[in-house]
């Protein structure tokens, strides 16, 4: 089965850096959310309530007892010792001064600071959740093999180099980018001392999604494809044409048939990667690093200490490291030799599988 790897992996580490700014501003802006909510009422109302439970008869309260004056019709106070002169502005080659406006709260205005925090706070969360799947998860592009269509937020992600995997966990339930919708917002109209009316809401919007729906990478899909769900082998030709992706020829061992077992593989693997006999990732076929009687010697003293129990052990450490002689490795064996005094000669790669063996063997008691 072919596999596919990014062509450029620093992708990845561009994207991450990218949304990780993206969430430092969502947090900023649910960090002035909260100042504004610290605020309200001199600082003495619950932050966590809202107009059902924070009446206006204990919001008047609290801005009578700081001596501001009540325009009850409106709903709201005005500081008359607090005013500030508006900017002249010009009119005909007249100038008109600007009004003089005192400092005013609206009851209605101030308990939207209740809904505008909790919105960008609820926003602010769902993303740290998203962006802690993104962060850690590996690239994996397995997908592209298993699925006949992929969505178009799937062929984002392999495009920005982040996991299309981390989109079927639960922090992107319900998660989508085509025909994207703006988040609802609660909007209200309040009015000043004098009855003007002013509209605000709770300013929530789709922010990351808004940046990733404006990435060069987003526009070239949607033109290119144009629907929410991609035909894979579409996706692959047009990705392999355009060296986003390539095959990737790398021997990957199948670790659902491991012969002995994964746990075990893993104490060989350091054992021998820590005497310099094998390198690559330990998902991958392991390369041998010395000649092949020392893989034989290897696996009979694996097999006679009773570390492995298998009746083909030649095949099954092939299953962990890449073999590539023509000769059956069980005829890979040498000549004993004998020095001048009789003594049996080993080579120092003999001597490191000894090393190997002995250690699993402390491991095991």
């Amino acid at each position: 089965m072919t596999q596919y790897r990014l062509t450029n992996p620093k992708k990845r580490f561009e994207t991450i850096i990218q949304l990780s700014k993206y969430l430092e501003t969502i947090m900023s802006v649910r960090d002035t959310q909260l100042k504004s909510l610290d605020g309200r009422a001199f600082g003495e109302l619950d932050n966590f309530k809202g107009d059902s439970q924070i009446s206006y008869k204990q919001w008047r309260g609290i801005y009578k007892k700081h001596g501001w004056t009540e325009v009850e019709k409106y709903k709201c106070f005005y500081n008359p010792n607090d005013v500030t002169q508006q900017g002249d502005i010009t009119m005909r080659n007249q100038v008109v001064k600007g009004d003089r406006v005192c400092a005013f709260k609206s009851y209605k205005q101030e308990m939207l600071y209740n809904d505008s925090y909790g919105a960008w706070n609820r926003y602010f969360t769902r993303w740290q959740l998203k962006y802690s799947l993104i962060e850690k998860a590996p690239i994996d592009l397995s997908i592209l093999n298993t699925l006949t269509t992929i969505t178009i937020e799937e062929a984002l992600f392999i495009r920005l180099g982040i996991s299309p995997a981390v989109l079927s966990k639960s922090g992107f339930h319900d998660w989508s980018l085509f025909n994207l919708k703006p988040p609802l917002r609660k909007e209200i109209t309040y009015q000043d001392y004098n009855g003007k009316e002013w509209k605000t809401n709770t300013g929530i919007n789709n922010l990351i999604e808004d940046k990733l729906t404006d990435t060069d990478e987003y526009k070239i899909l949607i033109r290119m494809f144009d629907s929410k769900h991609i035909k894979t082998v579409d996706f692959v030709n047009w990705a392999i044409n355009n060296e986003y992706i390539e095959e990737d020829k790398t021997l990957y061992r199948d670790t659902e048939k491991s012969p002995y077992g994964e746990e075990f593989a893993d104490l060989l693997y350091k054992e021998l990667s820590a005497v310099g006999l094998i390198s690559r990732p330990f998902n991958h076929l392991w390369k041998w690093h010395a000649h092949w009687n020392a893989l034989h010697y290897l696996v009979k003293q694996l097999q006679l200490n009773g570390l492995t129990k298998s009746k083909s052990y030649f095949k099954d450490i092939q299953a962990y490291i890449h073999y590539t002689a023509s000769t059956d490795l069980r005829k890979q064996t040498q000549p004993e030799a004998y020095d001048d005094k009789g003594g049996k000669n080993t080579s120092p790669d003999d001597h490191k599988v000894d090393t190997v063996i002995a250690s699993l063997l402390k491991n095991k008691q």
